[in-house]
């Protein structure tokens, strides 16, 4: 007999005893021939004396962790042998990453730690479901698996100890809790003992309680296994294991195949009610798409209504990326999560709305952190705050969860509508640790859930909040006295900008026909430094045949690339032409600049015309206000107005803050009443002052020696600072609030 057989035979008889997955029949791989040298090979380097660690001196979390970095791979044929490729998305995001277990704890306890304070009796916990939908290697599930033996362990413990004092033997106790619970006695006479619970209850616990989705088959297989090696956890003795086997007369290990499914969270049958296939077609797409019916699979829950928790580390990355536009996936997400679907969206958006659709309660999320102020997540915050209560949300800010991953993060719980304020922790900037036990280094703020909806969450403490509130009463938003808009999208850089001075010269292009490029980095407070890069600006022709007969050559050299763009083929624009030339109207009225990206204000004035921006900038366009763009500016870049932005802007990794046009059109700027003389002096000394720090910048740039660039320094550094004290009185701000903001923006 090959020993391929008798391994088999092996399995099999192993299988009726520990039944699980572990050791169940796969048919698929039958035909796979293994020849007795090489399983020989296998099966000795896999002998307890040759291996470098022990399986079972590790903790079922730490084997899971391994297991993970496993499922971010799979198995390619390439040429004669095989390799090991990283999967699509994960390819994209980076790499596979584990949930830290300080995180894990933390959603677990806040969730089903605090529905498991609510129960009584082992009857309640019973009722209790809960489910990671999107479940990976099963480390959210193994925890909370782990609360629930616990949690068993106690009661039991306690309802000994009640006995005890009865005067109930030791024998009378084991007799009554035989089904649940396994005593050692050490000592009877000083009741030193120690309970745990029998494979039985473990078993029933596991099945009736715990619950998980995920796409990958791969990762299902390691749940079970997983949450498997968390029921024989703490057994050492495995002859008091086969005796419980014999006694309850089950199997050693739970089948886990009602409880942790293979399918794809968000999409369902109706997929395929899209458009006609073949039946085979239908069949290859099954097979990708994995389609899940959740009422279906948890028949027996959704009857109760659903979950009672979800929680998890839901997959975050764009779907416009990764899968691509034109993916019927993204056609179907569209029309299956109206509620929170918003054109360019994380697949993230869609897992936190299917985890409250499922649950009759709690949701416990670690999720990117971009959602609370990104700008197309308005759809999805509404969604949250109408449906839930916002519990708790614990925002990291700059501080990376996920080490060797450029998102910061957030812990989102959610719970039944009752109207009990919600709990904002938020790390403050300069932390180093986050330290979820003390919260040593979180701010705390109560906000009433009457305040969460479409606008960004990003809430403040109290003080802050009324100094907000004054600074806003004070003026009129920005976008009420100019235009506001994005820069221009040529939809093609390479061809229209990259250009040298000496082109535009050979050109032989008027002005107005090209600008200077207002790239991110080139814009300062106050200044815009000036850029080797040229733009062409050919807008204002009618024709391609009436441009310079070099422009025209150097256009028919990207013709293919140009033509190739998408607002082309929609036919949004000539291909010779911008896709976009945002605000065109306005460009020959002066204007302000700010980038995209900054860690604080810093807006600069094109009064002569010389620039242009394009996605990574913000247009800020006079329109014939009675207040001068020198007061405006001054306004932008002072302390008050930089306090204020962060409060209304999306912040990224590293502290940078996104400067949109929809976030900057919000600034409040302090309207003058030209016919009060008070209000007169305070624009006109802001003006001047501005005015001479444009002057000033100018001048440093030619400074000679380090004496004269210090001087020119201090005296810019002098302007700034009267400008912010012109700019409280003109806000009505206090001493007190003024420490508060100046601290506020260090």
């Amino acid at each position: 007999m090959s020993r391929n057989l008798s391994c088999k035979n092996i399995f099999i008889d192993l299988h009726k005893s520990f039944n699980g997955s572990i050791f169940e029949e796969r048919k698929e791989l039958d035909s796979v021939k293994i020849s007795n040298k090489t399983l020989e090979k296998l099966l000795t380097s896999i002998r307890p004396e040759k291996a470098l660690y022990s399986l079972d001196a590790m903790p079922v979390r730490v084997v899971g962790t391994m297991y993970e970095e496993f499922l971010g791979e799979v198995i390619k044929k390439a040429g004669r042998g095989l390799s090991a490729e990283p999967k699509p998305e994960v390819r994209k995001a980076g790499g596979v990453y584990y949930t830290p277990e300080y995180i894990v704890d933390y959603i677990v306890d806040n969730t089903v730690g605090e529905l498991l304070k609510t129960c009584k009796k082992p009857e309640d916990v019973k009722k209790l479901k809960i489910c990671d939908p999107a479940c990976g290697s099963g480390s959210f599930l193994i925890v909370v698996y782990d609360r629930l033996l616990s949690w068993h362990l106690e009661y039991y413990r306690h309802e000994i100890e009640k006995l005890l004092i009865k005067n109930k033997s030791f024998k009378e106790i084991a007799v009554k809790y035989i089904n649940e619970v396994h005593i050692s006695v050490f000592n009877e006479e000083k009741r030193d003992y120690v309970i745990s619970l029998t494979i039985k209850a473990k078993g029933e616990i596991l099945k009736n309680s715990v619950f998980g989705v995920d796409i990958d088959e791969q990762a299902v297989e390691v749940t079970r296994f997983s949450l498997c090696m968390k029921t024989v956890e703490d057994y050492d003795d495995k002859a008091e294991l086969y005796h419980e086997v014999d006694l309850f007369h089950s199997t050693i290990l739970p089948d886990l195949s009602d409880n942790i499914k293979h399918g794809n969270s968000l999409i369902s049958e109706d997929y395929f009610n899209q458009g006609s296939l073949s039946q085979e077609d239908e069949l290859s797409e099954r097979k990708t798409i994995k389609p899940f019916e959740w009422d279906k699979q948890f028949a027996q829950i959704f009857v109760q209504g659903g979950f009672d928790a979800v929680v998890g580390n839901p997959p975050y990355f764009s779907i416009d990326d990764t899968w691509g536009k034109k993916n019927p996936k993204l056609a179907y997400l569209k029309i299956i999560y109206p509620e929170v679907y918003n054109d360019k969206t994380d697949i993230l958006f869609y897992f936190i709305e299917k985890s409250i659709r499922i649950t009759k309660d709690k949701t416990g999320f670690i999720v990117s952190r971009a959602f609370l102020e990104a700008y197309k997540a308005d759809k999805l915050r509404s969604f949250i705050a109408t449906t839930r209560d916002i519990s708790q949300i614990i925002d990291f800010r700059n501080f990376y969860v996920f080490e060797g991953v450029g998102i910061t993060s957030a812990i989102l719980i959610l719970g039944k509508k009752c109207g009990t304020e919600a709990s904002i922790s938020r790390l403050h900037d300069l932390a180093k640790n986050a330290d979820l036990g003390t919260m040593k280094d979180f701010e705390l703020i109560k906000v009433a859930q009457d305040r969460f909806g479409p606008d960004i969450w990003n809430f403040s403490t109290g003080e802050n909040t009324a100094i907000l509130s004054k600074i806003d009463s004070a003026g009129k938003p920005i976008d009420t006295l100019l235009v506001l808009g994005q820069g221009m999208q040529t939809g093609l850089n390479e061809a229209f900008g990259k250009r040298s001075l000496e082109e535009i010269r050979t050109w032989e292009l008027k002005s107005g026909e090209y600008f200077m490029r207002a790239r991110n980095s080139d814009i300062e407070r106050y200044s815009l430094n000036k850029s080797d890069e040229y733009l062409l600006y050919i807008e204002n022709y009618e024709a391609l045949k009436d441009l310079p007969t070099g422009v025209q050559e150097h256009l028919h050299s990207f013709e293919k690339q140009l033509k190739s763009r998408a607002a082309y083929k929609r036919g949004n624009c000539e291909w010779w032409r911008y896709t976009w030339p945002l605000h065109k109207e306005y460009y020959e009225k002066k204007k302000i600049l700010c980038p995209y990206m900054a860690k604080c204000n810093r807006f600069a004035l094109d009064e002569t015309r010389t620039f242009l921006g394009l996605t990574d900038t913000t247009v800020l366009f006079d329109n014939g206000q009675p207040e001068s763009l020198y007061y405006i500016l001054g306004l932008l870049n002072s302390k008050l107005l930089t306090f204020r932005f962060k409060y209304l802007a999306k912040l990224k990794s590293g502290g940078i803050l996104e400067y949109f046009w929809n976030n900057v059109s919000k600034l409040p700027i302090k309207r003058i009443d030209f016919a009060l003389k008070g209000e007169v002096s305070f624009h006109s000394d802001i003006e001047i002052r501005v005015k001479k720090i444009i002057e000033l910048i100018e001048r440093k740039r030619s400074c000679r020696t380090e004496s004269e660039n210090l001087i020119i320094q201090t005296m810019i550094e002098k302007a700034d600072t009267e400008i912010d004290c012109i700019v409280y009185q003109l806000y009505g701000i206090t001493d007190e609030e003024i420490n508060i903001i100046e601290k506020g923006v260090e």
